[in-house]
Parts: C-alpha cells; structure tokens; sequence
C-alpha cells in the first residue's frame, strides 16, 4: 500500500513540475517591431537592437531581418533601455515601458574625413 501511495505522489510531483515549467515558458514576453531610415522609410537590414540596464549592460540583442523586422527577448528587471543602432547612423536609446511593440526610425549621419593619409 505504501508503495502505491508513493509512486502516485511521486507521479503527482512530477506532473506538478511540468505544469510550472510549461507555465514560465509561456510568461516570456518579447518585443517586435521595424528599424527603418529616416528620410527614406527603407529598412535597416542587420541594424543592431539590444537592452541594457542602468548599469548600460548589454542584457539580450538581435539583428533586423531583410524587411527591418526584428523580435527580442525581453530581460527581467527594471530600468531597462531598448538600443537601435546601425553604421553610419545616429543610435537611438529607448526607455522600455512594457510596450509589445516598438517601430523605429534612425537618422542618418554624414561625417566627412578631413584628410586622409596613405
């Protein structure tokens, strides 16, 4: 009798364990959105977007796709800042808010070498 009782709570324990697990899995939030050109509305095919805290630690990051979409794992914690960055352009830090999504726009900026020495 006691072998029966054990081998139920023990299966009981185990499905408990999965049930949890499947349950953080599904509380994983993430954030999309679109990293475009300013002026042109084109997209930033590989365009840098990451969060740091506000010790500015680079948590998690990804890269916009060919149509400047991108989808990132939103870290835990507080005072998070989205970060958009491309060559050639001024980077953008966002405040995180909780928003789902997040569509972005990047200045370009235009520097000139002075000289150049061969």
């Amino acid at each position: 009798m006691t072998r029966n009782r054990t081998y139920i709570l023990r299966s009981h324990g185990y499905l408990f364990l999965l049930i949890l697990f499947s349950f953080s899995l599904s509380a994983q939030k993430y954030i999309t959105g679109t990293i475009q050109d300013e002026t042109t509305g084109e997209p930033l095919i590989s365009a840098n977007i990451f969060f740091v805290n506000k010790n500015n630690r680079m948590l998690t990051g990804t890269t916009a796709n060919a149509n400047g979409e991108y989808r990132l794992l939103v870290p835990g914690g507080d005072n998070l800042t989205l970060v958009f960055s491309f060559i050639g352009y001024k980077t953008k830090n966002l405040p995180y808010t909780g928003q789902p999504a997040l569509n972005v726009s990047l200045e370009y900026e235009s520097r000139l070498l002075e000289d150049a020495t061969v």
